[in-house]
């Protein structure tokens, strides 16, 4: 999960837009994520003449350029300005209040019928209103048939108040959409982190297991199919033991009778394994028990009845068997 972005937009490298997303790699795989800051406020009206009444917001000057709802005239959205010059200069200019002091940063989107004519997209910044002292400005070219963004950026003098955007050609067509004026600011850069993620180990596989006797009151397990690179823990559940070691087998001995455990493994990169399969320890067998006379005569046979099962064996076969 990314924090962090909340002014932003996220681009994870698998394609995910979401402040989390969920991988499933079976292999040690980096995964980079992009956040984004979303752009100030665009200090211009109607910056992509999409306004019902058109150039609301925008002031014409000589021949009054048109809106066009053609696509191959359109950046984006459903309109674009066209401004003809062909007859004459033609213009459109918008207004707006600036800080002296701040930098700004003007974008526009523009492609022109001709190059031989001048189309540009200028700027020019003032005291006051438009009409007052005029302080600096800059202009740009416009120099393909396809549309291309153009951007300047620039710092308001201690002066200036006021700035005029606008868009002209004298000459050929020029067609602009999509204009942004902001001020800039630091966060307008893309950031990005990577994530290293590791698949689980597997499960750890459970061996031979050696069952409690009367002699060893307890069983043992041996855990195989472990990390064959770097240190693991084996957890073990129930009791919350832990075994520390290096190596595909481990035995785990001391298991209490009676009880049905499970192990998980953790290896070197930190990440965990789903359960084993489980593994049932017995009880401890029963002392036996026999009935019958208990001593004999040598030479002779002595009958006993086992009152338990199992296998019996003489404990000193030199004196007697067991038929």
């Amino acid at each position: 999960m990314v924090t962090g972005c909340d002014n932003g937009s996220l681009l994870w490298s698998t394609g995910a837009t979401s402040d989390t997303t969920r991988i499933t790699p079976t292999v040690t795989t980096s995964y980079s994520v992009t956040c984004t800051p979303d752009l100030p406020a665009n200090q211009l009206l109607n910056p992509g003449f999409e306004s019902v009444t058109n150039l609301q917001f925008w002031t014409v000057q000589g021949i009054a350029p048109v809106i066009t709802s053609q696509p191959s005239e359109v950046r984006s959205g459903l309109k674009a300005v066209k401004i003809d010059g062909t007859n004459g200069l033609s213009r459109i200019t918008q207004f707006a209040d600036v800080l002296p002091g701040d930098k700004y940063v003007l974008k526009a989107w523009a492609k022109t019928s001709t190059t031989n004519k001048n189309p540009k997209i200028s700027f020019t910044i003032f005291t006051s209103g438009y009409g007052s002292e005029l302080i600096s400005g800059k202009a740009q070219r416009i120099t393909s048939s396809d549309f291309q963004e153009y951007t300047m950026e620039f710092i308001i003098p201690p002066n200036g108040a006021h700035i005029s955007i606008f868009a002209e050609t004298d000459g050929g067509i020029l067609f602009v959409d999509d204009w942004a004026l902001y001020k800039y600011t630091q966060c307008t850069a893309s950031v990005q982190g990577t994530v290293a993620v590791h698949p689980l180990p597997s499960s750890p596989v459970v061996g031979e297991i050696t069952q409690p006797t009367c002699i060893v009151p307890s069983g043992s397990v041996l855990m195989t199919g472990l990390p064959s690179t770097g240190g693991w823990i084996i957890h073990q559940s129930p009791g919350n033991n832990s075994y520390t070691g290096t190596g595909v087998n481990h035995l785990i001995t001391g298991l209490i009778p009676n009880t049905t455990f499970t192990f998980t493994v953790t290896n070197q990169n930190g990440c965990t394994s789903l359960f084993s399969q489980p593994v049932i320890i017995n009880p401890i067998p029963s002392n036996p028990i026999l009935s019958g006379a208990d001593y004999a005569c040598a030479g002779t046979t002595l009958n006993i009845q086992p009152e338990t099962g199992g296998t019996w064996t003489s404990s000193n076969s030199a004196i007697a068997n067991i038929c």
